[in-house]
């Protein structure tokens, strides 16, 4: 109850939810024999409405006990991001903060499933001294080591190429397609058919895409399988020919199109995004340009900002992104122009809308 008193809670909603909270009792039942009752002195009542948002009130405040790292909440769900070098200060910087999250924990009787809790390190010059044979010490027991970590459905990895994300969201895709071949009758139309992909097939392809950014051996994997959903569509007909048929833009595309809508509601300030030290806008002429920043490492031009900023500003020759007016439905009036004008079996680097790799980057096609 400490808790709901530091926040600004009126009188009355406090009383209401102590009068919820306190005075409680329950008893045990173990086939015809029934306990005593017993005061309950902790927890909230199993299941209630009430209970998820007094426990976010409970750990509201566990981020402030770190210092040299950054702690994000999610639900139950607790990352501690620390940018440093793996050098013995900085090492004894994370190890204090952890201390620190163990410390909170015994205070508020809330203690860490230590089976869950792992370190994973991500770099972007591989070259550079790791965190390997590093061991990190929560309430007494050595962190693992892990290279894959699962994170909201998003499955990272330390390399941070996202094959094995991909490979998972193809595998859950194909298991959507094969039930809707199962449940769908032989002669359904090609129309409802390619409904059916974009509701379903490509929500589950997609899912997060704005998180992850793929290379060439993920293309591969993605353009395999929506072969295969294509055949389903429209049979035998060619691969190219199915597409415009069906009004299908390819997975990649759809891809670069959420990203660039995102973009746009960040811009419109849908989002309390502050985007100010990740990229600025410049007047370049009649188009306003995004100024990407000085990036070192391959790596980094896969983060989001990065590489929609680019294809906004390869876009901005011949379109004006800035300019919200149905701006979805012209990206992709221009991402079918972009496909009939370049897109080729053999090459991947055209079966995303505008590729990212070194040769298109100094060389973009519009």
């Amino acid at each position: 109850m400490k808790k709901l008193l530091q926040i600004p809670i009126s009188k009355a909603l406090f009383e209401l939810i102590q009068d919820c909270l306190l005075g409680r009792t329950q008893k045990v039942r173990i086939g015809d024999q029934l306990s005593n009752e017993r005061t309950v002195r902790s927890g909230v009542p199993q299941g209630s409405v009430l209970g998820p948002l007094l426990f976010l009130i409970y750990i509201n405040d566990l981020p402030t006990v770190v210092f040299s790292s950054m702690a994000l909440l999610f639900a139950d769900d607790l990352k501690l991001i620390f940018n440093g070098r793996a050098e013995q200060e900085s090492l004894e910087k994370l190890q204090i903060d952890l201390q620190a999250l163990h410390n909170w924990s015994m205070q508020n009787h809330l203690l860490f499933n230590l089976k869950k809790c792992s370190i994973s390190e991500f770099q972007y010059d591989r070259n550079k001294n790791t965190l390997e044979g590093v061991c990190f010490i929560m309430e007494g027991r050595n962190l693992n080591h892990k290279s894959l970590v699962r994170d909201v459905g998003l499955f990272i990895d330390e390399s941070l190429n996202w094959n094995e994300h991909v490979k998972v969201r193809v595998g859950k895709a194909a298991k959507s397609l094969f039930l809707l071949k199962r449940i769908t009758m032989p002669t359904i139309c090609t129309q409802t058919k390619a409904h059916l992909y974009r509701s379903i097939i490509t929500t589950s392809l997609l899912f997060a895409s704005e998180c992850w950014e793929l290379r060439n051996t993920s293309f591969k994997i993605i353009e395999k399988f929506n072969k295969k959903v294509l055949k389903w569509i429209c049979g035998n007909l060619d691969y190219k020919d199915a597409l415009v048929q069906s009004n299908l833009l390819p997975p990649l595309y759809f891809k670069v199109l959420k990203d660039l809508l995102l973009f746009s509601n960040i811009l419109e300030g849908r989002y309390d995004v502050d985007f100010s030290k990740e990229f600025k806008i410049t007047n370049s002429g009649r188009r306003r340009r995004v100024v990407l920043p000085d990036t070192r490492y391959e790596i980094q031009r896969q983060n989001f900002w990065y590489r929609t900023g680019f294809r906004i500003n390869v876009v901005q020759r011949s379109l004006d992104f800035f300019n919200p007016e149905n701006l979805k439905k012209k990206l992709i009036e221009y991402m079918w122009m972009y496909f009939n004008r370049h897109w080729t079996e053999n090459n991947p680097c055209t079966w995303i809308f505008i590729c990212l790799c070194v040769n298109c980057r100094a060389n973009p096609r519009s």
